[in-house]
């Protein structure tokens, strides 16, 4: 629970600015200055307001309800008074502000390096951005749920499928030459995609791999140059 003080020095604080940046802003400092009043009238002593003859209910709730009549039933009641002026003060101050709100921001002008055209991965398959510089594929990857492949896909920074199949052709050969040197009575421990420890028998693997030998094969077979895809086409 702020005190008074620290509610009159937050909309201080807003005023030394000298604008609002929005509406909201303006209503949260007069929502500072209101709840800083709010617990000057609690400090109200009622014994002193009985005395003088006041009650409760002829204390303002609001500051821009102060009026000059209220000065005596300040004083009977012991609420400083100047604080309640210098509330009022403050709060047609924040009134009297203007709200100006900030200047966008700027929008970054393209470079001439975003990507034109889209190729597929030679060994994923999938579509991505072709570099203008490079010709080649972007970074990008996938897990397979066995584990063979982590991260970033073996495709990433070559040439699209498109243009070329030589890195595809290099592909089956390092999987048909990896099948023989795997122990089929052995596992492989690996994390799945959400760091999960996972157990797979190298069978499993085996014939995953072989199953992907016959897949890249048929894709391989079926080559022959393509235009790339333009983006947005």
């Amino acid at each position: 629970m702020k005190t008074i003080a620290e509610y009159m020095t937050r909309a201080a604080v807003a005023l030394a600015g000298g604008t609002f940046p929005s509406k909201a802003a303006q209503k949260d400092a007069l929502d500072d200055v209101s709840r800083a009043f709010d617990k000057l009238v609690d400090t109200k002593n009622r014994d002193g307001l009985d005395a003088a003859g006041y009650s409760f209910w002829d204390l303002p709730s609001y500051p821009h309800q102060l009026k000059a009549k209220h000065e005596p039933i300040f004083k009977a009641a012991d609420i400083d008074w100047d604080v309640a002026q210098k509330l009022v003060e403050m709060r047609n101050d924040i009134k009297a502000m203007p709200i100006v709100k900030p200047a966008p921001k700027p929008v970054a002008k393209p470079t001439g390096n975003q990507a034109t055209h889209q190729g597929t991965c030679q060994i994923c398959g999938c579509v991505h951005k072709v570099s203008n510089k490079s010709g080649k594929i972007a970074t990008h990857g996938y897990t397979v749920e066995y584990g063979y492949f982590n991260g970033e896909c073996g495709g990433r920074h070559q040439l699209p499928f498109e243009v070329s199949c030589d890195h595809l052709k290099k592909h089956i050969d390092d999987m048909v030459a990896l099948i023989p040197t795997i122990d089929p009575e052995g596992f492989r421990e690996y994390k799945d995609r959400y760091g999960r420890d996972r157990k797979v028998s190298n069978k499993q693997i085996i014939e995953s791999l072989q199953q992907s030998v016959v897949y890249q094969r048929e894709r391989l077979a079926g080559w022959t140059p393509k235009e790339l895809i333009e983006v947005g086409a």
